[in-house]
């Protein structure tokens, strides 16, 4: 009867286990993105054209509206040196879609012009397309200290 008593009590701990959680879309986003970056500080064409939607667009302050391959021709004259990302936070669109927004400190150059450490506020957003997460928008807005 003991052993009984354990093996139902085993089972109803192991039916009310909870599942190893699958990785977050946070996680899985930030992997990407920082994928991403990490191809653009290597200026690893190859795996930017992987990472990039067909129809991807970025915005910047400084350059405005630009497709893909308009930025992967300026990808040459950008060195980042160093970046960070901070306060990061994921907006599910759906089982296979995502808005990644976060903090972005970078330091590097643009051309001969040191850029010192700037920080922006980024968005991003990706689409899993044929099983491979695509990024879709880039998006930055400046970081400014409002007066107190």
């Amino acid at each position: 009867m003991l052993y009984r008593i354990g093996i139902l009590a085993f089972a109803l701990l192991w039916a009310g286990a909870d599942p190893q959680p699958e990785k977050s879309l946070q996680d899985t986003l930030l992997a990407q993105e920082t994928k991403l970056i990490e191809a653009i500080k290597k200026k690893d064409l190859r795996t930017l054209r992987t990472m990039l939607s067909a129809q991807v667009y970025s915005i910047t302050p400084d350059d405005g509206k630009e497709t893909a391959r308009e930025s992967l021709r300026k990808l040459h004259s950008a060195t980042i040196e160093s970046y960070e990302v901070t306060d990061v936070k994921a907006i599910p669109l759906g089982k296979e879609a995502g808005i990644l927004t976060y903090t972005f400190t970078w330091s590097g150059k643009i051309g001969r012009k040191k850029i010192p450490p700037t920080t922006v506020y980024a968005t991003s957003s990706w689409l899993k397309v044929d099983g491979e997460w695509k990024s879709k928008l880039y998006q930055e807005t400046p970081f400014h200290t409002s007066p107190k």
